[in-house]
């Protein structure tokens, strides 16, 4: 994939590993602003991951880490499904 994907290209991308996951009948799934970035072959984008990931978050999802910066590898949310 490209450097250059939106926030909502993103956020597609994570609907899509959290519909796999409810499909796959899993109750939560677990994501790390590194791993989506590795798996998308990202050099950066960082940002558009965190702000995905954190929009598509609702209510009962858990914030496991929320590093202060928006472009870390580290925030981790917990979505149940």
């Amino acid at each position: 994939m490209s450097d250059l994907m939106s926030e909502r290209d993103v956020g597609k991308y994570i609907q899509e590993k959290i519909l796999s996951a409810k499909k796959r009948g899993e109750t939560e799934i677990t994501l790390i602003s590194g791993d989506i970035q590795k798996e998308l072959f990202l050099q950066d984008g960082l940002e558009e991951i965190c702000i995905a990931m954190q929009k598509l978050a609702e209510p009962g999802d858990e914030i496991l880490r929320r590093p202060k910066s928006l472009r870390t590898t580290g925030l981790a949310i917990k979505y149940y499904l």
